[in-house]
């Protein structure tokens, strides 16, 4: 037999290192392992830490995290194929609870790292799990490249939307190419004082239309740092397409040259992939639970995202504690088994991140339709009004727009027949009128 733990997780970034924090908290032998030399490193860009993880009990270290720039609004920008955009719209925030920041990945996954190392959790970095010790029903460890097999309680599997471990273990399944982006994203350094010019001190910038063309799944993001920024775009990979060609139009566009170029400096590209509309996938049959005899599921794993936004940064913290917690319950009661393990699923159905996944007027809508369809309808809506600002709307453009929401229509319609007043309180906490 090899090494014992009580704990092994898999993954250290958000979603694995609070696992670690967490469960060695709780005073729990605990093993992260890591593929890569640092953890983040594997990560593709930064993003938006949303003010929902500041406000989640138990994540209050975050407070003292490496935050980059607070974000207060949004700008949506039409464009056409030529660069051109007619329409633009800002949205800002009026209520603390909309308010996010921007994080670095890479540094922000070392912290999480160190809090967990700090926290009692040995860590591993260059170890590469490829499957896991099952004995009589039960997943008893974890078995890594180079054939060393480790022992434990309970294994996290916080491996990412891909997720090997959870597969292995059998408590899911891949994800389809429709629920999967390709994503390029490119690093840039620029003065402080010309992100303040651009707009960008507190506001990040998302653009569509058919510049990069939403029935692909495609669209161009901009996220501000603190002396720098990310530009991304991605693609379904059902698509077929290349997220590079959409960037490479992007950067021979009039929105990129007359704003960005003289003035931002390429530092290094990033390419991964992403999981899209993830938490709908219990819907689609992937995920069938986040547990099973000594196995736990864990951020994007497991499927913790937003299904409106797709941000899986809170989703992946929160759930990495609570796995954390159940592990430690359920070894304190002598029971790893899945109903013992079940005590996970019963925690965070208790919490926001629950209610964020499962939005219902949209999982129903965009599980019954899939993600083409719904990628299919906005992109019908935007090339309407990006065309309709350039030349005089012909009645065959209103037929197409027409057209465009007839999926739309044909699912959504029953669904708020049933459940309007669900949707009219999700639509007024959108609002910010209700909690």
């Amino acid at each position: 037999m090899g090494r014992m733990y009580d704990v092994i997780v898999v993954g250290s970034a958000f979603a694995g290192a609070v696992a670690a924090k967490t469960a060695s908290e709780k005073g729990l032998k605990v093993l992260l392992l890591e593929r890569s030399t640092e953890p983040g490193e594997k990560i593709v860009s930064g993003g938006i830490l949303t003010h929902d993880a500041f406000t989640e009990p138990g994540l209050e270290f975050l407070k003292e995290a490496p935050l980059e720039r607070e974000l207060k609004g949004v700008r949506w920008i039409m464009a056409n194929e030529k660069g051109e955009a007619p329409l633009e719209l800002t949205f800002r925030s009026t209520d603390d609870s909309r308010v996010g920041y921007t994080i670095y990945c890479y540094d922000f996954c070392k912290w999480l790292t160190q809090l967990a190392v700090n926290a009692g959790a040995e860590f591993r970095n260059n170890t590469t799990v490829i499957d896991v010790i099952k004995e009589d029903g039960y997943v008893k460890g974890v078995v890594t490249e180079k054939g060393e097999k480790i022992n434990s309680q309970v294994v996290v599997a916080a491996d990412g939307a891909k997720s090997l471990i959870g597969i292995r273990a059998g408590v899911r399944r891949k994800l389809p190419p429709e629920n999967v982006e390709n994503c390029v994203v490119l690093d840039f350094t620029i003065p402080e004082r010309e992100i303040k010019r651009l707009g960008l001190a507190d506001t990040f910038e998302v653009y569509w239309g058919t510049l990069t063309p939403a029935d692909i799944g495609s669209y161009v993001w901009i996220f501000p740092y603190r002396e720098s920024f990310h530009l991304g775009v991605g693609a379904l990979v059902s698509s077929r397409k290349s997220p590079t060609i959409f960037m490479e139009r992007f950067l021979h566009s009039h929105l990129w040259k007359d704003r960005f170029e003289d003035v931002a400096k390429f530092r290094a590209w990033m390419w991964n992939t992403v999981p899209l509309w993830s938490a709908l996938d219990r819907d689609q049959k992937m995920l069938e639970k986040t547990y099973g005899n000594g196995i736990l599921v864990a951020g994007d794993a497991g499927g913790f995202l937003d299904s409106f936004t797709c941000a899986g940064f809170y989703g992946a913290m929160a759930s990495g504690m609570l796995a954390g917690e159940a592990a430690a319950e359920s070894i304190s009661k002598g029971n790893v088994s899945e109903e013992g393990l079940s005590i996970y699923e019963q925690k965070y159905k208790s919490r926001l991140i629950w209610r964020l996944m499962q939005r219902p007027w949209r999982r129903d809508v965009i599980a019954k339709m899939g993600g083409e369809k719904i990628v299919q309808v906005s992109s019908t809506i935007s090339n309407y009004v990006v065309r309709s600002a350039f030349d005089q709307p012909k009645p065959s453009d209103l037929m197409l727009l027409i057209s465009g929401f007839l999926p739309l229509i044909r699912y959504i319609g029953p669904f708020l027949y049933r459940k309007l007043p669900m949707v009219f309180n999700e639509l007024m906490m959108l609002a910010g009128v209700t909690k």
